[in-house]
């Protein structure tokens, strides 16, 4: 049986992750343990919601597909970007800190995770036009006292002031570290490593779940997920002339 939890399509970790990611396991063995307990509390909510992630729209220009490809081609980046002066190397970072920041589908996700996980069910358009900053407050708000430790994961991942200031180009950087122009705000170069370090990890363990949801839809076969409603999810995936048709029956 093809189960969503089963295709651990892992892509291995740059060089550059590998030496910023000190909270890696911490970071991805709760957003395993959550997307776990989604599964085992709804798996018809936890299938839907984890496709909406990867690419239920199945076109070519879908921009989940996009993001997907954009978060392989940064680690790319980010590993050539070793041997760069240190200062712009951490402009590299911070580009792709602040544009992963962005990505709105995370943030439907990991919302959705929280939602199921609780035995509430999933939603496709949660936030409307909301700042990252109101997402972020409606999904920890969702998230408290669930013991996921994702308010803390949130606290840590994600720095608005870092992000607007070199958003913005309103910062300095020199030799030991960077200096907000707005509040005066200085940033050393071991906190501001640890930042992206975290950030690295909390984005790398949902890619690599989109990876996962995009290996599934990639396997033939036919199944069958169950809500806690009784209601049922088919996901029929048939190989015809080079490409995979999938059927999906119950959405």
């Amino acid at each position: 049986r093809h189960s969503l939890c089963e295709h651990l399509t892992k892509i291995p970790l740059s060089r550059e992750a590998r030496t910023l990611m000190p909270s890696e396991d911490e970071y991805r063995q709760a957003l395993r343990q959550l997307s776990a307990d989604a599964r085992k509390a709804d798996e018809r909510a936890f299938v839907i919601a984890t496709l909406l992630f990867t690419h239920l729209r199945g076109s070519s220009d879908d921009y989940q597909a996009e993001m997907r490809r954009t978060f392989r081609e940064f680690r790319l980046l980010l590993e050539r970007a070793d041997d760069l002066p240190r200062t712009l190397r951490f402009k590299v970072n911070l580009l792709v800190y602040c544009h992963i920041l962005e990505a709105h589908p995370v943030y439907v996700y990991v919302w959705n995770l929280v939602r199921i996980a609780a035995g509430q069910p999933h939603e496709q358009y949660p936030f409307g036009r909301d700042s990252i900053q109101n997402k972020v407050g409606k999904i920890k708000a969702a998230a408290r006292g669930s013991g996921y430790g994702i308010e803390t994961m949130l606290d840590e991942v994600i720095d608005l002031d870092l992000r607007n200031a070199f958003s913005h180009n309103q910062y300095v950087l020199d030799g030991v570290g960077m200096t907000l122009a707005r509040d005066g705000r200085f940033v050393s170069y071991e906190a501001l490593t640890e930042t992206l370090s975290r950030a690295q990890a909390f984005y790398q363990e949902l890619a690599d779940g989109a990876e996962r949801g995009t290996a599934f839809l990639q396997s033939e076969g036919e199944d069958v997920f169950r809500g806690r409603d009784g209601s049922a999810l088919t996901i029929t995936r048939t190989r015809r002339e080079g490409t995979m048709d999938v059927q999906m029956v119950g959405l």
